[in-house]
């Protein structure tokens, strides 16, 4: 019983704004004497103010009075919450953008006050005024974060920072003048109470200007009424605003225009020029990549990607859409992170490229230089390359061969300044790789050389191209891909009939150059093959392969490499002189080369003393004074190689038949060894 006595007296002490709204407890403002508190509608959650004036704000004047001064008191306070309670009924009867908008009539609540809900307030002008102030005594703006904090649609809430600059202040004292006017001229009222405390800001805030009809008002007050504007003026005024975008306060760009212009994302007549001012506002913003990801990127998903399953039919409008944002890949990458990136941006990118329309292909393929450095190397090898592959191996468009091509130098590590050079002119250009790759090394030679080696068509443009796409994939390929993969290819290529001269030159340096690489690697390694077998073993072959030789004890045999000196010195009990060769530095190398053979060709270690002069050494023989040459490093273990002497840079093996004095250029005429000269 008297729990159904408790509901039932709850239930009449409960007001209808009780019962259907939920109100913050403490107040977020200040407005006269009435308290504004944030409040949502419990049915539908939106978002609302509620002003309460709370009779013992009046009674508290009245508690030391004597008993007639106190009877006359309650006589004023009962005529001071007649009055507002008038006051605030009038605003059911006013409607005018300038005039706060009332949602629910004014009630009293259960101790003697009033209570009535409106459109939501940030703040009366008064509280904005002392906050500003409290502001800077604190030591700034940065001193002291905002008081006002405003509650989303989803729950969570943000402190709101408030500004009051001249161009708010012009647009405030508009609004102001227009709501005195229209209570003059339409309500037949008069305000009488103009101050701070009556002046509320919405949650549109200010719109802002500088005077009262320059170009910035207008502009205001235009998109404002941008639904009831004709085709042709809506695309007037779209190409005309990034002109004027730099004048309008960074506040009002990101609070006003941005989300208007994003409101008429769905013309689709009328999207590309309102991305082409989006996209001018996030640049002019110190805040681009909020805004970016708040605001601009789910909506770019939404259009390019939700919305357009079908990608096989030409859409002029969003295609015209997608150019712009391909045209302003360089913004979304710096405003978005990587995994951001890949989920909401990487399918524009893709769906470009995937295109019907050639245009946008060639601009989609033309943003890799951007776009690769945001993705991961799983993201680029798995999602990316498969549609860039798919595209060229399937277009039937020349320059879209030549645009894919251009971004196989990319993925492969070119360098994207010279990716875009068609190489027309036959110009070598030897092209710069970047300090990474996107793909690696079996990508390279497993998926893109099969697709240059089936193409088709002998165009010079393409042609070069992929002579470009080879270059760069030779400095990583192996020797061996190299040779039965890239050079055959080469070769064909270069055989084309409609190169020039200079073109053919550039695949024959190519060529050259790769098969050098190949030459040298596979020296190298037959070398590191021969220096692990004993060195007394690597004499050369004998003229005829098939001879066996001689019975051993019965024959001298040439292979023992035995001569008339040896004999001399073995039946002397002393060593003879041996001749010394002159080389002249230009020669070097040749020479040792020559020694090398010569060398395996007397079938035992031979030692050797080989001077070199310093300059002569650095300029002509790649080695550095100091260090030793590469051949001999090799075998030093074998052969005992030891560095002596400086700085004539002298290397000494355990024998010494042979002395090879490397000289400078001016002795190049004694450089004209035969057998008289190498006598052993």
């Amino acid at each position: 019983m008297s729990s159904m006595f408790s509901s039932a007296l709850k239930s009449i002490q409960q007001t209808n704004i009780n019962a259907n709204y939920s109100i913050t407890p403490n107040a977020t403002s200040q407005a006269g004497p009435w308290r504004i508190h944030d409040a949502k509608r419990k049915s539908t959650g939106k978002i609302y103010s509620v002003f309460i004036f709370d009779k013992k704000s009046l009674d508290s004047h009245g508690n030391s009075l004597g008993r007639s001064s106190a009877a006359a008191f309650k006589k004023v306070s009962e005529e001071v919450i007649e009055r507002l309670k008038k006051e605030a009924s009038s605003l059911a009867r006013l409607r005018h953008p300038s005039v706060l908008e009332l949602v629910e009539p004014v009630e009293e609540t259960r101790g003697g006050g009033l209570q009535f809900v409106t459109e939501p307030v940030t703040a009366s002008l008064a509280s904005l005024l002392q906050d500003k102030d409290d502001q800077e005594r604190a030591g700034g703006v940065g001193g002291r974060s905002s008081r006002y904090v405003t509650e989303e649609a989803d729950g969570t809430r943000r402190r709101r920072e408030l500004e009051i600059d001249e161009l708010e202040i012009q647009k405030g004292l508009l609004q102001i003048s227009k709501a005195l006017e229209f209570l003059h001229e339409n309500a037949g009222l008069v305000h009488g109470n103009i101050t701070p405390d009556a002046i509320l800001i919405n949650a549109k805030e200010f719109q802002e200007t500088e005077f009262f009809d320059n170009i910035l008002v207008s502009t205001i007050r235009f998109i404002e009424s941008f639904p009831a504007k004709t085709p042709n003026e809506k695309q007037s005024f779209l190409r005309g605003l990034n002109k004027v975008l730099p004048s309008f306060p960074k506040s009002v760009m990101e609070k006003k225009l941005l989300p208007a212009l994003l409101e008429e994302t769905k013309d689709k007549a009328l999207l590309s020029l309102i991305l082409g001012n989006v996209f001018k506002i996030i640049d002019l913003l110190p805040s681009g990549r909020r805004a970016f990801t708040d605001k601009v990127r789910p909506v770019l998903k939404e259009i390019f990607v939700t919305n357009n399953k079908n990608t096989e039919e030409k859409d002029a409008a969003r295609d015209a859409g997608l150019m712009v944002v391909l045209d302003n890949i360089s913004t979304i990458a710096n405003n978005t992170p990587g995994k951001e990136f890949k989920d909401d941006m990487l399918p524009v990118v893709a769906a470009a490229i995937a295109a019907p329309t050639h245009s946008v292909v060639d601009a989609g393929l033309r943003s890799l230089p951007v776009v690769l450095p945001v993705l991961d190397f799983s993201t680029i090898k798995n999602e990316l390359f498969p549609i860039i592959a798919h595209v060229f191996s399937k277009t039937t468009s020349l320059a879209i061969k030549v645009r894919g091509l251009q971004a196989f130098v990319v993925l492969c590590g070119g360098s994207p300044a010279t990716a875009d050079s068609s190489g027309l002119d036959g110009l070598p250009e030897h092209k710069k790789t970047s300090s990474s790759t996107a793909l690696d090394k079996y990508t390279m030679q497993e998926k893109i050389v099969p697709l240059i080696k089936v193409i088709k068509t002998k165009e010079p443009a393409v042609m070069v191209e992929a002579l470009n796409v080879l270059r760069v994939v030779g400095d990583y390929a192996d020797c061996e891909f190299i040779a039965m993969d890239i050079l055959p290819i080469l070769w064909s290529m270069s055989l084309g009939p409609l190169l020039n001269l200079k073109q053919f030159q550039s695949f024959m340096d190519l060529i050259k150059s790769l098969s050098r690489k190949v030459e040298d690697e596979q020296t190298k390694k037959l070398q590191e093959l021969a220096g692990v077998t004993n060195g007394s073993a690597a004499a050369g072959p004998s003229d005829d392969f098939m001879s066996f030789g001689g019975i051993t004890g019965t024959q001298f045999d040439a292979a023992t490499g035995a001569t008339e000196d040896d004999f001399e010195q073995l039946v002397k009990g002393k060593s003879t002189q041996r001749p010394t060769v002159r080389i002249p530095a230009a020669t070097a190398t040749a020479s040792l080369i020559d020694l090398r053979k010569l060398v395996h060709g007397l079938g035992k270690p031979v030692g050797i003393h080989l001077f070199l002069d310093n300059a002569a050494c650095k300029k002509q023989h790649n080695l550095a004074p100091g260090s030793t040459d590469p051949y001999v490093r090799q075998r030093s273990e074998q052969l005992n190689v030891l560095p002596v002497d400086e700085p004539t840079k002298t290397w000494s093996w355990v024998h010494e038949p042979l002395h090879i004095f490397v000289l400078s250029a001016s002795t190049a005429r004694e450089w004209e060894l035969d057998s008289r000269h190498l006598r052993l």
